[in-house]
């Protein structure tokens, strides 16, 4: 298993979803789980969030997610603490600055974000930062922006879609 963990905008989705596909393993990403969430109950990720911040069930309905593959290893998970329910993953964390999140995640169009500007979206970039870091720490003790926690660290600030992707790829080739 391989369990790709990050700050938002950081290329997550993207790339678990390319390394799935060239390892021909299963994509899993619990982000989009969340996503769900908040369309259902009509609001942004940011809102749901801060719901979380009050509602641990939310959290847990959303870490639910992970308990269904605990028992697949050719998997690439996409989630914020995936390395917390599988230690023995690859762990891979990519970081970025808070400025290239904000233009990717404005780039995206996702409707979930509700975003209208740059400024607007960097500060819930960083707002959401603190709040999962928050909610980790507080329902699992974990704090998932330490790179401790991960066996490999990338930052893909100055990297193209391209770029990321290659490099993940080599990287996990080695270990695997």
């Amino acid at each position: 298993m391989i369990t790709i963990c990050g700050k938002p905008g950081s290329g997550k989705s993207t790339v678990a979803r390319y390394l799935a596909e060239r390892l021909h393993y299963k994509f899993v990403s619990v982000g989009n789980e969340a996503r769900k969430i908040a369309k259902k109950m009509n609001i942004s990720v940011l809102e749901l969030s801060r719901l979380a911040e009050k509602d641990e069930k939310i959290d847990k309905l959303i870490d639910s997610t992970h308990l269904k593959y605990k028992n697949i290893s050719r998997i690439v998970m996409d989630s914020r603490v995936a390395f917390y329910f599988f230690p023995k993953s690859l762990k891979i964390y990519l970081n970025v600055r808070p400025e290239v999140a904000a233009r990717r995640i404005l780039g995206a169009k996702r409707p979930t974000e509700r975003v209208k500007n740059f400024k607007e979206t960097l500060k819930q970039v960083k707002e959401r930062i603190v709040s999962e870091q928050r909610r980790y720490k507080k329902y699992y003790n974990v704090d998932i922006y330490d790179v401790k926690n991960y066996d490999v660290i990338i930052d893909t600030s100055n990297l193209g879609l391209d770029e990321m992707d290659c490099l993940v790829e080599k990287v996990v080739r080695k270990f695997i």
